[in-house]
């Protein structure tokens, strides 16, 4: 019975040292971080020009599309209510005001 224990106290032992090591070998491996490359000029005029103010014209759209979503997802619960917020509103209201410009 004592080797029983020995080796279930060896096997722990091993387990709890390959557990504390292991986070530091990955991340020794890894390769520093490389840095993304920067949108090129005609990305950024694409960008202000016309995917923009097509942006713009399209978020009444989804402020419009949002108010029947909600009434329909109201019954389940404010989770969906505040998921067709996001898809509707928050995201393309994302898309044209804090999106890096150039970021297509």
């Amino acid at each position: 019975m004592w080797k029983r224990t020995r080796r279930g106290l060896r096997a722990a032992i091993v387990t709890l040292v390959a557990g504390v090591l292991m986070p530091a070998a990955a991340r020794a491996q890894t390769p520093n971080p490389i840095e993304a490359p920067q949108p090129s000029t005609t990305a950024k005029v694409l960008d202000a020009l016309i995917l923009r103010p097509l942006g713009f014209l399209v978020l009444p759209v989804g402020v419009a599309a949002f108010i029947p979503a909600a009434l329909l997802a109201a019954p389940s619960g404010m989770e969906n209510v505040r998921a067709a917020l996001e898809l509707f509103v928050t995201s393309p209201a994302s898309y044209v005001f804090t999106r890096p410009l150039g970021d297509v």
